[in-house]
Formats: structure tokens, C-alpha cells, sequence
């Protein structure tokens, strides 16, 4: 939904949680909204238990009347999406290419990758 955070639903005999009127209630919800297009959430977990919900924003991507914005990359504590673990708008040297409408990331040998507007970001940690 346009305007509202990642959530987190509860699953339990099959069904989500909700309300007798039938309201979907989240476990944990994000604290950043996200406009259109909406992001699509990938898992990544470790050996150890970790797991991380990422995320990106491509809230800024080009329009045929505005030049685009950097997407936003961020990360969140899959046990509870209140807690953000990384966003790639905290240090302008973190900025991906800008916004491509409906890309998402990709996460493999410890690595993320973001495509861009004619540009392929690869996050990780440093050596």
C-alpha cells in the first residue's frame, strides 16, 4: 500500500492475525513509509540465526518531468522491523544510482547488489 511501512504479519493456523472485523494486525511495522512503487522485501540469513529483512526505497526514480534520485537501501531486524540495522541515506558515499521503478535487491555470498539508472551498486562489508 502507497504511504505505509513494511509490515510484519504473524501467520498461525493458516491465517494472519487480524481483528474480529477482519483488520490485519502487524507484529512489527517499519518507522519509514514508502510511496509508489511500493518496495519488495528480500530475506537474507547467516549461519549463526541472523536474519535481515532489506529493502529499497525507489521512491526517486525519473519521471518525464523530474530527473531521478538515489534509491534508498535499507535494512531492517526481521524479529522486529522497528528496528532499522542500515540505510544507505545515512552517508552520501553509501548512495546507490538512482531510482529504477520496481527493482529490488539482491543478496548472495554476502554481498547486496542494487541496480540503478545504468549503474550496478554492490554493497558489503568492509575488508
Amino acid at each position: 500500500m502507497v504511504g505505509s511501512p513494511v509490515l510484519a504479519l504473524t501467520l498461525a493456523g493458516g491465517h494472519v492475525n487480524s481483528t474480529p472485523q477482519q483488520v490485519v494486525v502487524p507484529s512489527s511495522t517499519s518507522a519509514e513509509t514508502y510511496g509508489y512503487p511500493g518496495p519488495t522485501p528480500n530475506i537474507s540469513g547467516s549461519p549463526n540465526g541472523d536474519i535481515i529483512v532489506w529493502v529499497l526505497d525507489n521512491g526517486g526514480f525519473a519521471t518525464s518531468t523530474g530527473a531521478g534520485r538515489p534509491a534508498i537501501l535499507r535494512a531492517y531486524d526481521a524479529t522486529n522491523l522497528a528496528n532499522t540495522l542500515y540505510s544507505s541515506s545515512t552517508l552520501a558515499a553509501d548512495a546507490p544510482g538512482n531510482a529504477v521503478k520496481f527493482t529490488c535487491p539482491v543478496i548472495a555470498n554476502g554481498h547486496v547488489y542494487v541496480g540503478g539508472s545504468r549503474v550496478l551498486t554492490v554493497f558489503g562489508l568492509s575488508p
